[in-house]
């Protein structure tokens, strides 16, 4: 069976030499290797392609029978790295801690232990019964975030 330190092997080169990264790798006990890249500036299907064919040529070596499929991560999926975090500065996330909270905000800055969000809130004033908004900073490690995903608005 084929293991996540052997793909990694395979395509480190490349990934540095495109200004790639890689987000993670998954390999099921059927062989399906999943390979998700990343780069600041997005991943083309060609970038996608070549690594496709670097591991093809690898793996047909090794292994006759496996699928491979190499992507970006998408939008359903939680920032894990933290240079995915920076790439997404000043996007609103959808965060949700270890604890179970939600939290909604803008990203606005990327430390190298966790991240600070703008998140507005809406109060009433005691003065009147009018609302007022608020924002607020907040701060959060990484080891406290259990998902962290990007909000997407379409306009």
């Amino acid at each position: 069976m084929i293991n996540d330190n052997y793909i990694k092997s395979i395509i480190n080169d490349e990934l540095s030499s495109r200004n790639l990264f890689l987000i993670d790798i998954k390999i099921n006990s059927a062989n399906k290797i999943n390979v998700f890249i990343d780069s600041m500036k997005g991943v083309t299907i060609d970038e996608c392609a070549k690594l496709s064919y670097i591991i093809k040529e690898k793996l047909n070596n090794r292994l006759d029978d496996y699928a491979l499929e190499v992507s970006s991560p998408g939008l359903d999926k939680s920032l894990v790295l933290p240079v995915q975090y920076e790439k997404n500065l000043g996007r609103d996330l959808d965060i949700i801690t270890k604890d179970g909270n939600r939290i909604t905000g803008k990203l606005t800055s990327v430390t190298g232990n966790g991240i600070e969000i703008i998140t507005e809130v809406t109060k009433k004033k005691k003065s009147n019964k009018r609302r007022e908004h608020v924002t607020k900073k907040q701060l959060f490690d990484f080891a406290d975030i259990r998902s962290a995903k990007v909000i997407v608005l379409f306009n």
